[in-house]
């Protein structure tokens, strides 16, 4: 065993650990991260326990999935808040919703009510969940003010976080297996060395194609791009089908 090479990596990562913690917006946001993950997990379990003891074993995969759907089908929308509006006040706000959702499914537990109504409220805070992960990917290259907090090798960078989720969901629908890919990650902020912004192509192996798109910087919306794409190809698509 290599101890010095691990000793090495240690040393590393405590540097950006007290560079991270000598940064105050890094240590709050980071601090709440850590809260919110612990209420997640806590109220997943919490609310499967629940429709274990109050509606019945057999509900439980239900209630999952209950939970799960909503958020499913409206992560790709909400994700893109944080580039229309400014990104602090939309991590807030996906906090404090949280906070309104967790409380009446606690509320709605701790007096008794209406199964209905505890999986209904805990379906809204497993959705309002959704804000948190693509407000704060976004937010903390902004709030980054040395090399190490941007440390590629320890995940820092917007394109370490959201793009193995991007190409995860392309690989899965265009087939999984890539023949061939294309692309380049630039970096913009000269205050900020690490890459901001990736374009990509990717070619299947069954034939499908797909293009891959992101920005961390300013406010450029991927969704409105999404969007005119799929009216382009709509319309351009309903005269032969027709």
């Amino acid at each position: 065993m290599d101890v010095s090479r691990y000793r090495t990596q240690l040393a590393m990562s405590l540097r950006v650990v007290r560079a991270i913690l000598r940064n105050p917006a890094l240590r709050r946001v980071q601090l709440a991260f850590l809260l919110f993950n612990t209420v997640e997990f806590g109220t997943w379990v919490a609310i499967l326990l629940y429709a274990y003891e109050a509606i019945g074993p057999g509900s439980v995969g239900l209630v999952a999935v209950i939970q799960l759907v909503p958020g499913a089908v409206l992560a790709p929308f909400i994700a893109g808040l944080g580039d229309r509006f400014p990104r602090d006040r939309v991590l807030f706000l996906g906090y404090v919703a949280q906070l309104l959702t967790y409380g009446a499914t606690w509320i709605a537990m701790a007096i008794g009510g209406p199964p209905v109504l505890v999986v209904l409220a805990a379906m809204c805070a497993a959705t309002a969940l959704s804000i948190t992960r693509p407000a704060q990917g976004s937010l903390i290259p902004s709030l980054s003010r040395t090399p190490e907090e941007l440390t590629p090798e320890f995940g820092g960078g917007i394109l370490w976080r959201q793009g193995p989720h991007q190409f995860d969901i392309i690989r899965t629908i265009g087939g999984g297996l890539v023949r061939s890919l294309r692309g380049t990650a630039e970096t913009w902020d000269p205050s900020r060395r690490v890459p901001g912004c990736h374009a990509a192509y990717l070619d299947f192996a069954d034939g499908a194609l797909a293009t891959a798109v992101y920005s961390g910087y300013d406010h450029f919306d991927t969704l409105e791009l999404v969007q005119r794409g799929f009216v382009i190809a709509r319309n351009t698509l309903r005269p032969l089908l027709a």
